[in-house]
């Protein structure tokens, strides 16, 4: 009796397990037909049930089904709503696919629906339409994310645009996110400082600051917080003035140097500033950030007034920050816009496909 009642229990969980793979199976179904509703209420009880929902083939229908919908969303709201879907199904498929049966399919189509994400964001972006560019920008970190790649840069252009913004709540989180994914925490301590500073929180702003410090202790940007902070106030006379005070008092450090610079291009005299920027890398050559601001000022510079004049000094400045850390996106993107400029094809497919590698 008792082996009779333990092979009834058997034939039951086998004929539940068979159902719920009927509705994992009836959602696809539904969904070559167009009957998403259908096709959605039938994957809805797969994912939720303890068996199926441990399937590859579960979530890679999930996926399928929500991004036909999403396609298929005529308002950016019902889309909103259906990203994550799209994300969580693409991610679970991804863990659960040891065997490669499906994710190879999902993995094409998923590049495709990320692509767009970091076109539309890069389009927006050049076209300084800053909310339209958070927007795609917030959907292409959140891809990036499920496909593995790094995201900090993202989060760091992020906090950038929000900070412009005047979001700066919310750029506090980006930089945050920043440091997290240890892209460039220096910089990121020091744009939460200045935000902290313009959202008059101070004893946070004391304990972030001697965090920041305990990372960087020589960080000559955090010791010259003061001017930093007059400096993206815009009050670029009283930056100037301070800088100038500190130079003559002996202080002769690269940063003071960047000020000043930066205190010029505010003000308009851009002669000035290239003075002050090109002394400052000629104090710290090595220095990757003054190198990299540098080289792209220059760049820009060149472009914009129809000159080859600083053309071959930025050019150097950009290759040489490739040895102090070849994958950083900013630099890549000013290496590949300097190649346009000196139309070195070669150099251009080069530093392009090593960008591809890292955002796709």
């Amino acid at each position: 009796m008792h082996r009779l009642s333990y092979f009834l229990i058997l034939i039951v969980m086998a004929s539940s397990a068979s159902a719920q793979m009927y509705r994992v199976d009836n959602a696809l179904k539904f969904l070559e037909t167009d009957s998403l509703s259908a096709a959605l209420r039938e994957i809805n009880f797969a994912i939720n049930h303890p068996r199926t929902s441990n399937y590859a083939r579960t979530w890679s229908n999930y996926y399928q089904i929500n991004l036909k919908r999403y396609h298929n969303a005529s308002l950016r709201e019902k889309q909103d709503e259906i990203i994550p879907m799209v994300i969580e199904g693409y991610s679970k498929c991804k863990n659960l696919d040891a065997d490669l049966a499906y994710l190879p399919s999902l993995d094409s189509s998923f590049r495709t629906f990320t692509q767009y994400y970091k076109d539309n964001a890069k389009q927006m972006l050049n076209e300084n339409q800053l909310v339209e560019y958070i927007y795609f920008q917030e959907a292409y970190i959140a891809c990036l994310d499920a496909l593995g790649k790094p995201v900090g840069f993202q989060y760091f252009q992020l906090g950038e645009s929000n900070m412009r913004l005047r979001n700066y709540e919310v750029a506090l989180q980006d930089f945050q996110h920043a440091i997290e994914h240890k892209f460039r925490e220096e910089e990121s301590y020091l744009d939460i400082l200045l935000l902290l500073g313009e959202l008059e929180r101070k004893k946070e702003r004391e304990l972030v600051y001697v965090k920041a410090l305990q990372r960087f202790p020589n960080s000559e940007k955090l010791h010259h917080l003061d001017i930093h902070q007059a400096l993206y106030k815009q009050l670029s006379f009283k930056a100037k003035s301070t800088i100038t005070k500190r130079l003559e008092e002996g202080e002769s450090g690269s940063d003071l140097y960047m000020m000043l610079g930066d205190a010029n291009d505010q003000m308009g005299l851009y002669d000035e500033a290239i003075d002050a920027y090109q002394t400052a890398v000629k104090i710290d050559s090595t220095d990757f950030y003054n190198c990299l601001k540098v080289g792209t000022y220059l760049l820009h510079h060149a472009i914009n007034n129809e000159s080859s004049q600083f053309i071959d000094q930025s050019k150097r400045l950009l290759e040489s920050c490739q040895k102090f850390d070849p994958n950083d996106l900013v630099m890549l993107q000013s290496l590949r816009r300097l190649y346009v400029e000196t139309k070195n094809i070669d150099a251009f497919n080069e530093v392009n496909e090593r960008i591809e590698s890292l955002t796709n």
